[in-house]
């Protein structure tokens, strides 16, 4: 009987792990970097987690989303800078405004004052996010491709587990 009681367990906990693991993978996914657009927080090859179900998606939240060009999908990297409803500024010096209010931007780094226009107002409508690099001179975010639509967003970054060395 007791060797009965260890096989229906040892089943019990089998099925349990399968049943763990298939959610996890549903809701969980991993991603490596690959560019310099999201330097010094993330360098090219660094190991992402990412949650890919049941997250809000804030301001400063990092994201992952995919773009098409022809047949082939790339998934993006990129800061939330802008969420729904907001408007966006981006002045001669590189504040950024939110809202109309100087954004909190400690993140982003800038190595000259060339590249992007500014000077430009974004406005943001429903489900839309705007996104940029943390390397703001070599990133191709919002300021080039538009807003993102929520259903391109793959999911949020919860950590990294793999530093590039």
């Amino acid at each position: 009987m007791k060797r009965r009681t260890i096989v229906i367990s040892a089943t019990f906990y089998s099925v349990l792990v399968i049943i763990i693991l298939s959610l996890a993978k549903n809701i969980f996914n991993t991603i490596e970097v690959e560019g310099i657009s999201m330097n010094p927080t993330y360098t090219e090859g660094d190991k992402l987690l990412i949650q890919t179900k049941f997250k809000d998606i804030k301001r400063n939240d990092v994201i992952i989303y995919e773009t098409k060009s022809d047949e082939d999908i790339t998934y993006i990297i990129k800061r939330v800078i802008g969420i729904p409803g907001d408007t966006i500024y981006i002045d001669n010096n590189n504040t950024v405004y939110v809202n109309d209010k100087p954004f909190d931007d400690t993140y982003g780094y800038y190595d000259d004052n060339e590249g992007y226009e500014t000077n430009i107002t974004y406005t943001l409508s429903d489900n839309e996010y705007f996104t940029l690099g943390d390397n703001r001179n070599h990133s191709i975010d919002a300021r080039a491709t538009g807003n993102i639509s929520k259903d391109r967003i793959i999911g949020t970054v919860l950590f990294r587990y793999k530093k590039n060395k």
